[in-house]
């Protein structure tokens, strides 16, 4: 945990608590009895004032907490009871008990009541956190776990979005999913119903990330069911891209996720870029190198449209191995601009030009002098389309090409450019493992060896 220590530096405010005591004012707990200072996980713990106020300049309620031991004034605090639970609301604290205005009335806090911090201080800590993340990948082990010190804070909903964003980035991130179950973030019940069902898919369908992987994992407690099958079947091939891209995630929630071949049509043909990714991450958690093999053979089709969704999906799969068969798949891409053609619209007249005089036997005559001249225009023009509409393959490769490597945009010069001072590290024969003969573990390793082969292409299924 102490790697993170230098990120936090960067995150937080260049201002430093001096003392515990001006820490305890930053934080809106001084003069609260039973009140204890913010306590964050080891990662997220550097000693810094969140607001940027000096205890001089600390609120008047701090104040009125000070001089009144038994009470505080009304504000919004999140309280942590015993037993992990957390209140979060318009507080206030008379006679040594604390109070919950709810629904038009104050009521008492059931519980002993631990800490309480004001909700401002702890939104403007979250502030902080998320700007200095901003820099980081979504849905790394950073993001986990500033989900965790949200929920432990009691900002539920905060940690709700900041759930979503990081799993709309990385759905299958081991860490920010462990997170999220132990945090209850992700509790789902198995629908009781078709009404029940038809919530879910419309929950998870038409909300955001964290709401499709609750939804996917209430659907999955269905599949010992005798009908999921045809359930899982009838989301799949749903006419609604968000509902066949929940169906994906679905797929790989579940302990025996379908065929291997129609997971791979949808990540090369489904005409919606969402769903292709949801395909193709489930290719790529089977953990089976041998399924690149497909998608290498599409870089190699007769079809832009083709050539750009297995780019795509190489991406997504996230296979070092295809980092070399990419780079020659841009070379070939920025010498195959377009086959290239001669227009021509010419007007060809005869112009007298002069008379070449012969004089012969005493005879004196002239003879024309004709010049051909040719007129109109010439143009070197490229096809850009014949029966379909042809599509920049090429910048779905170098995107392809950034995820894989080290995240840096470049054009196609720089990518071969990097390729020549890099690729000696990239070899496909030096990242894909060792053959070990036939594989009998499904229908993806069926007779084959790990290695990448020969896979009927999209061309060949029509």
């Amino acid at each position: 945990m102490a790697a993170w220590n230098p990120l936090l530096q960067r995150c937080c405010s260049p201002r430093v608590v001096r003392s515990a005591a001006a820490l305890g004012l930053a934080l809106g707990v001084a003069g609260v009895p039973g009140a204890q200072a913010e306590t964050l996980p080891e990662a997220l713990a550097t000693p810094r004032s969140v607001s940027g106020r000096s205890a001089a300049a600390r609120p008047r309620a701090a104040l009125a907490m000070q001089q009144d031991p038994d009470g505080a004034p009304e504000a919004r605090r999140v309280l942590r009871l015993e037993g992990g639970r957390t209140v979060r609301g318009r507080t206030r604290r008379v006679s040594g008990s604390w109070e919950l205005h709810s629904e038009g009335r104050w009521a008492p806090v059931e519980g002993a009541v631990l800490e309480a911090t004001l909700e401002s201080r702890l939104l403007a800590r979250a502030r902080d956190l998320q700007r200095g993340l901003d820099e980081h990948p979504i849905g790394g082990a950073a993001h986990a776990e500033l989900v965790r010190w949200l929920v432990r804070s009691g900002l539920r909903d905060e940690a709700e979005a900041e759930a979503a964003r990081a799993l709309a980035e990385a759905p299958d991130d081991a860490r920010l999913l462990a997170v999220l179950e132990r945090s209850g973030l992700l509790d789902a019940e198995a629908p009781r119903s078709v009404a029940d069902q038809r919530r879910l898919l419309r929950d998870g369908a038409g909300r955001d990330a964290l709401e499709r992987e609750r939804a996917a994992r209430g659907l999955a407690l269905l599949e010992p069911h005798e009908q999921f099958p045809a359930l899982l079947g009838s989301i799949l091939g749903s006419p609604s891209a968000r509902e066949r891209a929940l169906g994906h995630l679905l797929a790989r929630r579940l302990e025996t996720p379908p065929a291997w071949r129609s997971v791979l049509r949808a990540s090369l043909l489904d005409p919606v870029e969402d769903v292709r990714c949801e395909a193709t991450r489930g290719l790529a958690v089977r953990g089976e190198p041998r399924l690149l093999g497909p998608l290498l053979q599409g870089l190699e089709s007769r079809r832009s449209l083709l050539r750009r969704n297995a780019a795509q999906a190489l991406g997504v799969f996230g296979h070092p191995a295809a980092v070399e068969p990419l780079v020659g798949a841009l070379e070939a891409s920025a010498g195959r601009a377009g086959q290239r053609a001669t227009f021509s619209s010419l007007t060809q007249r005869a112009i007298l030009f002069d008379f070449d005089v012969e004089v012969a036997a005493g005879a004196v005559a002239a003879d024309p002098s004709v010049v051909p001249v040719t007129e109109g225009v010439v143009l070197d023009v490229r096809i850009l389309s014949s029966e379909e509409v042809v599509v920049d393959d090429g910048r779905a490769i170098r995107r392809a090409l950034a995820r894989l490597t080290d995240g840096r945009e470049r054009t196609t010069r720089g990518w071969l450019g990097w390729w020549r001072e890099h690729g000696s590290a990239w070899r496909a024969a030096e990242r894909l493992p060792a053959p070990e003969g036939p594989s009998t573990q499904g229908e993806a390793g069926a007779g084959t060896s790990p290695g990448i082969r020969r896979h009927p292409g999209p061309d060949d299924q029509g």
